[in-house]
Formats: structure tokens, C-alpha cells, sequence
């Protein structure tokens, strides 16, 4: 029942392990049980869901309350004992700390590091061949693409475009829409996106079905264009779905 109180969140495969390894970013993750929730505890760490929240559905108390237990774990790891707050729907991070909370299907990850450079992080499950038809050509996906392809390529460009708006927010004063951010290439694992006059070069990984993308402030290419940095589309390396480092 909406507003109703609830348990202890239970969670499953606590890891540190980094997703996308980038110096000085420290990771967290978890699975979380999509109940009817009302606190974490892990450790010495005990965490409330706010008032804001006592009515809302069961997956979104579970996610949020698993994505500020591995914020605050990311943080101490990287060196902050300061807690994550909250304005409106956004974390706020300690001063002198940046971070990221990404969560979907019941899978919460969390990176913070030291500075005041905004990073962001998203983890977009794969995308469907009817949800890649729906928003291919408002992401960038080239036409005639296999749909396979097709359908991998818009969940990169829709999870890079999510970590990268999340790295610069601080410094937004609207939401950009997601043709704000117009894709140049794609090398390896990186995907460059140029956005109101600048370019980002946003790091990526496919892995157990989904793409997971980390964006960084400070990696600010400047101009449109940047030379070394091939054009076309991405279909694709592994099988399994997870993309070469």
C-alpha cells in the first residue's frame, strides 16, 4: 500500500569491482530485492528512505535506497566519510567529491571520485529492436542499420548521452534533449559526443545485457571537430554482448 512502511533492503553481490576502470574512480554495485523497503544496513552504515518516498513503488525504494548505500561506499573508498544528499531528485555530493548513481531492473551501481569535476555514469539495458526503431533517429543511430546492430548501437547512444548530461550537470540550466548530443565516432571503448561547442569522449561497456557508460567533466575536447577520431557506427564485437576494452 502506498505510504506504507516496510523492512530492511535486502541485496545481493556487493562487489567494488570497477566496470570501466578509470584512475581515481572507485565503483560500487549491487543487485536489490524489489520490495517493499524502508532502510539498508550494511556494516556500521544504517540508511533511511526519505519521507518523499514513503509512497512511492516498491522498485524505486528498493533502487534508491541500494544506489545510496554503494554512493556512500563508493565515497568512502574514495576518501569521504560525508553522506550523499538529496536535492529534489538529484544526489549532492560532500564538497570536494563528485559522483554518479545509475540503477535499472533491480541492478544499482554508484561511482564517486576526489574533485570537483563532474562525473556520470548510466547503465542502460539493451534495448529492444521496437524501442531502437522508436528512438534511433532521435539518438543518431545511422539508417539501415541490422537490427541487432541497430538495436545495440541506440542503447550506447542513449546510456553515453545519459552519463554525459549527468557529468556536466552542475553546469546545465535545462535538461537537453537527447539530439542536444550528437555522436563523431566511435574508437574502441570510447564514443565522442559533441555537445554546445564542445567534445566528450564518454568510456563504454556491454556486459550481462546491458551498456554501462562513464562520462567525465575534465575530458572536454574543445571545437567540432577532432582529428583522429573515426565516424560510422558501432555493430558490435562479442556474441555475448560485451564489448572489447
Amino acid at each position: 500500500m502506498a505510504g506504507e512502511r516496510g523492512g530492511a533492503l535486502r541485496l545481493r553481490g556487493l562487489s567494488g569491482c570497477a566496470p570501466i576502470a578509470a584512475p581515481g574512480v572507485f565503483w560500487r554495485s549491487c543487485r536489490v530485492a524489489l520490495g517493499n523497503v524502508d532502510h539498508v544496513r550494511h556494516g556500521t552504515l544504517r540508511l533511511e528512505l526519505p519521507e518523499a518516498l514513503a509512497g512511492a513503488r516498491p522498485a524505486r525504494r528498493a533502487e534508491f535506497l541500494g544506489g545510496r548505500l554503494c554512493a556512500a561506499l563508493a565515497l568512502r573508498a574514495a576518501g569521504s566519510d560525508g553522506a550523499v544528499g538529496r536535492a529534489g531528485r538529484v544526489p549532492v555530493w560532500p564538497a570536494g567529491f563528485s559522483g554518479s548513481i545509475t540503477h535499472a531492473q533491480g541492478r544499482v551501481l554508484a561511482a564517486a571520485c576526489r574533485g570537483g569535476a563532474g562525473i556520470g555514469i548510466d547503465l542502460a539495458p539493451l534495448f529492444s529492436a521496437a524501442l531502437a526503431a522508436e528512438l534511433g533517429p532521435r539518438l543518431g543511430v545511422p539508417v539501415g542499420l541490422p537490427g541487432r546492430d541497430a538495436a545495440r548501437q541506440a542503447t550506447l547512444l542513449f546510456a553515453a548521452r545519459e552519463a554525459l548530461f549527468k557529468a556536466l550537470s552542475a553546469g546545465l540550466a535545462d535538461i537537453p534533449d537527447f539530439g542536444a548530443a550528437v555522436q563523431l565516432g566511435i574508437a574502441g571503448d570510447r564514443v565522442l559526443l559533441r555537445f554546445r561547442g564542445g567534445a566528450w569522449p564518454v568510456r563504454f561497456r556491454f556486459v550481462a545485457g546491458a551498456c554501462i557508460a562513464l562520462a567525465r567533466a575534465e575530458t572536454r575536447l574543445d571545437g567540432e571537430a577532432v582529428p583522429g577520431w573515426p565516424g560510422g557506427s558501432h555493430r558490435g564485437d562479442a556474441g555475448d554482448g560485451t564489448a572489447a576494452a
